[in-house]
């Protein structure tokens, strides 16, 4: 029998002497599009994660104390052109269960050396470009942080906002001695958890280092200073509340502060996305506001996300609308390539789950789209199509008219 520890769990334990948890084993075999599971998975039925099997058994669990520390200390050399520069960091990660259901997470001054480089492209397009994260401080227990999309945690120690304007203003007799890309992190906590009624809890901040360019005057040597990034604050706040066993209603805040005269954000959003009994129908809704302090200016915007869907059986159809205003914004800490948008959806497909014919399965699907630019009020793009696509064990057929 496996043996592990309970310390390596970072969840909720019920308080009852006898535990049930769910669970799922799962193997795929890619080269023949086939998938086996331990308790059967009705795919007519709903998701994969409401047919978990059972796991009894589990008695008087006595989690032990959950604390850890991680210091680290780091120094670099660096001899170029007869100078030697030297440079010594030294911090800590701490890790604390507060109770069974809730578990704080620390780093005080990181060092990130260690991180996998990001893959650059040459950007040429009028989007930037997206990175993964590699930083394991927010990767692990951020699964709160993610709903409604409105956090971006490479925003957080991110290219400074006046990095662009300080090779800009560049007068012809300068030259630029630092320009940093990237700003430090001073530090950064999170608490997450989620309470044997079904509440999540998440909260996070970090505090981010003024970073600034400096300047040379070539003729008379002299140096200037410029903030590209002032001292800022970056906040989440997330409470999510689960009911029926996998339907889920939610409210997150994020907040972006900068010291001194300098652009602040704060995004709300309130959440929904909720089950019939039959898991047969699901209902999703998202309501977002915006708003971003300028100097002198502020910006207030909106968006919202609304749709239907049948969810089982063979015969399945939905509805969806989505909408954003021109001024709504997110990308102080999140990010969204697009606003200014008033667009419908409709769908409706046939599939099967079983063996029929001389095909292991097929899809038909019709679906229309109308979108539009909220304003001016002009529609943008029209269309709909067909798709059909069936699979047997010789061969895949995929027709798609639009």
């Amino acid at each position: 029998m496996p043996k592990f520890a309970f310390l390596t769990l970072p969840c909720v334990f019920p308080e009852k002497q006898e535990q049930e948890w769910g669970i799922q084993f799962l193997r795929q075999i890619s080269h023949r599009n086939e998938s086996y599971t331990w308790n059967y998975v009705d795919k007519a039925v709903g998701l994969m994660s409401q047919q978990t099997g059972l796991l009894t058994g589990i008695k008087n669990i006595e989690p032990p104390t959950r604390l850890s520390f991680y210091p680290y200390t780091s120094a670099e050399i660096d001899i170029f052109d007869g100078q030697t520069e030297t440079n010594f960091n030294a911090g800590l990660d701490v890790k604390y269960g507060i109770s069974k259901a809730f578990t704080l997470d620390m780093t005080l001054v990181p060092d990130f050396g260690q991180v996998a480089y990001d893959d650059v492209e040459l950007n040429l397009g009028p989007f930037e470009q997206i990175f993964g994260e590699n930083r394991a401080f927010f990767t692990e227990g951020t699964e709160l942080f993610t709903k409604g999309d409105l956090f971006y945690s490479r925003r957080v120690g991110n290219t400074p906002i006046g990095f662009n304007s300080a090779q800009r203003e560049k007068l012809d007799n300068e030259e630029i001695l630092e320009n940093p890309e990237r700003t430090d992190l001073i530090n950064a906590l999170k608490i997450s958890g989620r309470t044997e009624r079904g509440l999540g809890v998440g909260f996070f901040n970090a505090v981010t280092a003024e970073t600034k360019a400096i300047f040379r005057d070539i003729l008379t040597g002299n140096r200037s200073e410029k903030i590209t990034e002032p001292l800022a604050n970056y906040n989440i706040l997330v409470l999510d509340q689960r009911f029926n066993k996998n339907s889920s209603i939610s409210l997150i805040n994020t907040n972006v502060t900068r010291e001194g005269n300098f652009r602040d954000a704060n995004v709300t959003g309130f959440l929904f996305d909720i089950f019939n009994k039959a898991n047969s129908f699901n209902f999703v809704g998202e309501a977002k506001m915006s708003n971003v302090n300028l100097p002198g200016q502020n910006e207030t915007g909106f968006a919202s996300l609304f749709s239907i869907n049948r969810t089982k059986r063979n015969l399945r159809y939905g509805v969806s609308h989505e909408f954003a205003n021109e001024t709504y914004d997110i990308n102080d800490l999140g990010i969204s390539f697009t606003n200014n948008y008033n667009n419908f959806y409709l769908n409706t497909s046939y599939q099967t789950f079983e063996p029929t014919g001389i095909f292991n399965q097929y899809n038909i699907e019709l679906y229309a789209n109308h979108q539009r630019r909220y304003r001016p009020d002009v529609n943008v793009a029209s269309g709909g199509g067909l798709s059909i696509f069936c699979y047997d064990p010789r061969s895949i057929c995929l027709w798609r008219f639009c």
